[in-house]
């Protein structure tokens, strides 16, 4: 197969818009092809042909760099429909006189069709609907609420309820590492941070507990990889959207972005209902 591993990064290919239909949909496939029997070394066929294994679980370490907490089935199953759609959109390629060889040719051959698709001709949005799209999708166009925090983390023999207990009584920081001998303490950077940069800091379920906190309140002791911790919420600043006259250029370009992503959408979906595709995941 001819995916480049950095495109789960560069998040150009499949936006979030999709994926839930893919999954959806993948989700579907595999019930339906209850039964039937894959290959040894192969993660699913495609009308025919095979995808390896390998490629799969090579991609699949590639996809999970960026990720703190273990990959879920919905993470595998995800990384294979993008292997299953550039594999379908190679032989829609084929089946239109292209040719399939290297991987920089299927790289091509996948962007061909899906420009084809999204340059078709269509109506120029009028102000109204690109304020009605603004309206909409605020959260586009919304800057990421910023968190400033600091965090203690402790080893699982080490007491967390009654530290936690001091800290929200107003013992600082210092004095409660001071009187417990906390070895493992940590501070996140001291600048804020966008919550998108602190799911990475921390990981998904110690920034569910910080996002639930008001300005000057502590978590309670959360365990994670096997350490406790308490983090204190400094500061929290909500973004705002600009008004739209002042991003309406920006409004415009996500309202045609977002349209072709539809439209290829729909297309791949088309194209995976006329289509046998067996699943191994």
């Amino acid at each position: 197969m001819g995916i480049d591993p950095e495109f789960f990064r560069k998040g150009w290919f499949f936006p979030a818009i999709g994926c839930l239909a893919g999954l959806a949909l993948a989700v579907s496939s595999l019930m339906s092809s209850a039964g039937a029997v894959l290959p040894k070394g192969s993660a699913a066929r495609v009308n025919g042909i095979l995808i390896s294994e390998t490629k799969y679980l090579e991609l699949l370490n590639a996809f999970s760099q960026d990720r703190r907490s273990d990959l879920t089935r919905d993470d595998r199953l995800f990384v294979l429909e993008r292997m299953i759609e550039e594999e379908l959109l190679v032989q829609q390629g084929q089946s239109l006189g292209m040719l399939q060889s290297n991987q920089s040719v299927r790289a091509s051959l996948v962007n061909g069709i899906r420009d084809s698709i999204t340059n078709g001709k269509s109506s120029q949005p009028n102000e109204e609907e690109l304020q009605d799209f603004y309206s909409e999708q605020i959260g586009l166009f919304t800057p990421s609420t910023r968190l400033k925090l600091r965090q203690i983390v402790l080893p699982m023999t080490a007491d967390g309820n009654t530290i936690a207990e001091l800290l929200v009584d107003g013992s600082s920081i210092a004095a409660v590492k001071k009187q417990f001998h906390v070895k493992n303490y940590l501070t996140a950077p001291r600048s804020s941070m966008p919550v998108s940069r602190l799911l990475s800091y921390l990981g998904p379920t110690l920034l569910q507990a910080v996002m639930e906190l008001e300005p000057g309140e502590f978590t309670k002791p959360i365990i994670s990889n096997n350490y406790q911790h308490i983090i204190y919420l400094e500061n929290r600043r909500e973004g705002v959207a600009p008004p739209f006259e002042k991003i309406r250029d920006q409004v415009e370009a996500r309202y045609w972005k977002t349209r072709d992503t539809m439209r290829f959408r729909k297309y791949l979906d088309q194209l995976k209902q006329k289509s046998l595709i067996l699943r191994g995941v």
